[in-house]
């Protein structure tokens, strides 16, 4: 199995972060119904891409009657913690994420484990790893992290749709047209996860407690 590792100095990633309050971070994780006019669209898109997560970013709340917003395939699961969500969905049997900045983010740790093996099905999975453990690179120790190999794929086509009008191969992504936000405060530390077997040095209470 192909590997890659990366040393991480210090213990410092196991401190708390302060995430920045960007909308409503109280609220859970929502499903939410979409409409014919969005699912029609979604499926139009998936005629591309098949069977994969599509990332809908809406310019206002998603039920305006000013209705835009932007479509896009998203491939890796850190996606969805490196930046902001509101709602997720399914359009036949597929997840759709949802980031609507007016209708307010959710905290990462309202992700259900439900939720993350449903996308891990039509994702790749780069937040589940190898190993976690102690590490040594030139004379200073510290935490490595052992990543599984996962495809690397291609960017995506990204659509803009205003009005029911759909505008191909929009030449500005999600995150130049300020519709997905980064999550800046993101300590991805927090939420990888390791396979069964695999080495994970959070599990050692005395590294935490010194953290």
């Amino acid at each position: 199995m192909k590997k890659l590792i990366f040393l991480i100095i210090g213990l410092l990633l196991f401190s708390c972060s302060s995430i920045k309050r960007k909308g409503n971070y109280e609220n859970g994780l929502r499903y939410l119904n979409l409409d014919k006019e969005i699912k029609d669209v979604v499926r139009e898109y998936r005629k591309i891409y098949k069977k994969e997560v599509v990332l809908l970013g809406f310019r206002n709340r998603v039920n305006s009657k000013s209705k835009e917003y932007y479509v896009q395939r998203i491939s890796n699961m850190s996606t969805i913690y490196d930046s902001y969500i509101s709602f997720y969905s399914s359009i036949d049997g597929i997840p759709v994420i949802i980031s609507s900045k007016k209708d307010g983010f959710i905290k990462p740790n309202k992700y259900s484990n439900n939720f993350i093996q449903k996308l891990a099905k039509y994702m790749n999975d780069d937040m589940l790893l190898e190993a976690i453990q102690m590490d040594e690179f030139n004379g200073y120790k510290g935490i490595s992290i052992t990543y599984i190999d996962v495809p690397v794929t291609n960017h995506a086509e990204v659509w803009r749709v205003k009005n029911e009008t759909i505008y191909k191969k929009w030449k500005k992504g999600l995150w130049s047209e300020k519709v997905l936000i980064e999550n800046l405060d993101i300590d991805l530390m927090k939420f990888y996860r390791v396979i069964k077997g695999g080495i994970d040095i959070r599990k050692n209470k005395k590294l935490k407690d010194k953290s």
